[in-house]
């Protein structure tokens, strides 16, 4: 068969919307030159790409580390115990109220995580399964949001 056969056969097949939706072949871009296409891309075809002196994240919209999720995991649950101050919760039902019924395991843990170190900072008691505000984060709360 004629590769010239072949290719209208292939572009006939590819044609088909439902082929098309399924398949990974591609029809050959006839746009650049032949040339173009021969030759192996690299650095030194390409040239100092713009976003290379960029760390990733790095602009405006900068990525967050796992320090900061932590942060903002630990002010979450902080506001979310002092504002149900002088009610409490136990550690469950905090879980159950922060992630809305997640059943991530990563959601659940980092609020376990924030727990723990909100206690191990001295601004949450953990009693039994109750979790508490300490007398200095209430004093705190007081003070800048009342």
């Amino acid at each position: 068969m004629s590769s010239r056969r072949l290719d209208g056969a292939m572009r006939k097949i590819a044609s088909c919307a439902c082929f098309r939706a399924r398949s990974t072949v591609r029809l050959p871009d006839n746009s650049m030159p032949r040339r173009a296409l021969a030759t192996p891309p690299g650095p030194a075809q390409e040239g100092i790409l713009p976003v290379q002196d960029q760390p990733r994240g790095g602009g405006a919209d900068r990525a967050m580390t796992t320090a900061d999720e932590d942060t903002r995991d630990q002010r979450r649950v902080l506001r979310e115990v002092l504002t149900y101050y002088p009610s409490s919760f136990t550690l469950e039902e905090l879980i159950r109220e922060m992630t809305v019924c997640s059943v991530e395991h990563a959601d659940q843990d980092a609020i376990r995580r924030a727990v723990r170190d909100l206690s191990a900072g001295g601004l949450l008691h953990q009693i039994d399964a109750l979790v508490l505000p300490t007398r200095a984060a209430v004093l705190y709360y007081e003070l800048e949001y009342a």
